[in-house]
């Protein structure tokens, strides 16, 4: 995977302009209803950068669009215009909730447009910038026919303005390469970008579409007014992926310093890998669904999958304590009949259990073993609420449970650890000097087991979890059948 050199800080501050409202115009959600693919779904955007990402003809570009039709700027008919071979449109309706200052100081907002009579009608529209970016940027101007003109000499350009070397410095670190460049204006719907390197120039008909979508998106956005929404289809077309990283660490950086948001669809998950699990949406199915997955956690909702029930979990300790618990109770065959997948928090679990268990079209079912720290009310409302398990103790993670566990009985449960951690007899105090020095100056818990890892030296922190939860689990064997039960009722 390719690094990504957006700080920590800078997503947490991207973050807290959102939860604390710092912004005067920001759109913070949307409903819609018999929309294009859509009989009903919802998103929000608790991120300024969000992606929507599904496979072809999901639904990416639907939400997209209509994020922006309630503003004015936007017409709702040039996003989802009505033909006379288009009868689907009828009942349509797009719900907004959103934060305009201006209107309204404290309180967010809700409005919302239908079609009606076929024409859409706004219940209120609100003044902000809005910026969209189609496919049609990367479209070489060689292949756009009403540029043709502007391949005469006659024709002059009527202004010409450099880029700033902000707006320069930006389109170089993206693309990889060092230039100059110039907007040229001939129309109000004609222009062309010029590029200088060294003692050479050329004009934009000789671009590549990289390059030409590159310079025409970080000029736009750097003169656009702050709080302005930028709609942007397909982020990576034209490409290369180390672009793409590039290109959202451009994305952060204007979002914080003009105030932007941005939501843009994409295929790629190297412009998804720096995001938090709330900026990103997954739309299948004709739902859209709020967080990060891997290939395999795709193919499951998908129903592509052969196995006879799909478990998800938070993360990779979660999935190692299912997977060690099952072979504790000696049930490797429960293993061959399930796919356990770590997708992230209780939320996406929670998202992804009903989605799938409501989704008729697949047929292998879905349970959620959610962390200790969970709380039963987040999950008891659903309608599959008996879907779900939750891994010990009541009030703790997954982590702190099996290392505090251990950790206050440790002289008893040493020797074991010695053997599963691969330390000879006389090493018994070496290792339990490291955990508790470990234990002493870690205060994150998800921290714990991969400093150990290298304060035992450089060991895998696999190795670490397994051989821990491993001697939890052979302590425990009692208490925790129950989630072995959990299992066997939907495989047996």
């Amino acid at each position: 995977m390719l690094k990504s050199h957006i700080r920590d800080s800078q997503k947490r501050e991207l973050a807290e302009k959102v939860t604390k409202k710092n912004y005067n115009k920001y759109l913070t959600g949307l409903e819609v209803e018999n929309l294009r693919i859509f009989k009903h779904t919802s998103i929000r955007f608790e991120y300024p950068i969000t992606a929507i990402i599904g496979a072809n003809g999901s639904g990416k570009s639907t939400l997209l669009m209509a994020a922006g039709c309630v503003y004015k700027e936007i017409k709702p008919s040039y996003f989802f215009a009505k033909s006379s071979l288009d009868n689907g449109l009828q009942k349509a309706k797009i719900r907004f909730t959103l934060i305009d200052k201006k209107e309204s100081p404290r309180e967010e907002l809700k409005t919302s447009i239908s079609h009606q009579n076929s024409k859409w009608n706004r219940k209120k529209s609100f003044g902000r910038s809005v910026k969209y970016f189609g496919v049609n940027r990367t479209v070489p101007p060689t292949e756009k026919s009403d540029l043709t003109i502007l391949r005469s000499k006659k024709i002059k350009p009527i202004q010409q303005i450099p880029l700033s070397e902000v707006e320069i410095r930006h389109i170089c670190r993206i693309l990889g390469f060092d230039s100059q460049y110039e907007y040229c204006n001939f129309h109000s719907t004609k222009d062309l970008f010029i590029g200088k390197r060294e003692d050479s120039s050329y004009s934009e008909f000789h671009f590549g579409a990289g390059e030409s979508s590159i310079a025409r998106l970080v000029y736009e956005l750097e003169r656009l007014p702050e709080f302005s929404l930028v709609l942007i289809e397909e982020l990576e077309n034209g490409l290369h992926p180390l672009a793409v990283v590039r290109l959202v660490e451009y994305l952060f950086d204007v979002c914080l310093r003009k105030k932007h948001q941005v939501i843009f669809t994409t295929h790629s998950h190297y412009a998804l890998q720096s995001l938090p699990q709330e900026a990103i949406w997954y739309c299948m199915k004709g739902e859209a669904i709020q967080g990060k997955m891997d290939i395999e956690a795709l193919r499951v909702l998908q129903g592509d999958i052969e196995k006879q029930l799909v478990v998800f979990v938070e993360d990779e300790f979660a999935k190692i304590f299912l997977e060690t618990l099952l072979r504790q109770f000696g049930r490797i065959d429960l293993l061959d009949l399930l796919d356990i997948h770590k997708i992230g928090g209780k939320n996406e679990i929670i998202n992804y259990v009903n989605s799938q268990n409501s989704n008729p079209a697949i047929k292998v079912k879905a349970v959620g073993v959610l962390d200790g720290d969970v709380l039963v009310s987040d999950y008891e409302k659903s309608e599959h609420k008996d879907k779900f398990a939750k891994l010990p103790k009541d009030g703790k993670s997954p982590e702190i449970e099996v290392w505090d566990d251990l950790l206050a009985d440790i002289d008893t449960h040493i020797a074991r650890l010695n053997l599963k951690l691969n330390f000879g007899i006389g090493q018994q105090q070496f290792v339990i000097d490291k955990i508790l020095e470990t234990n002493r100056e870690v205060l994150d818990s998800h921290l714990l087991f991969a400093t150990l890892a290298e304060k035992l030296g450089s060991m895998a922190e696999v190795a670490v979890i397994n051989a821990f939860v491993s001697t939890y689990t052979e302590k425990h064997n009692g208490k925790l059948r129950y989630l072995v039960e959990f299992l066997e009722k939907y495989l047996i």
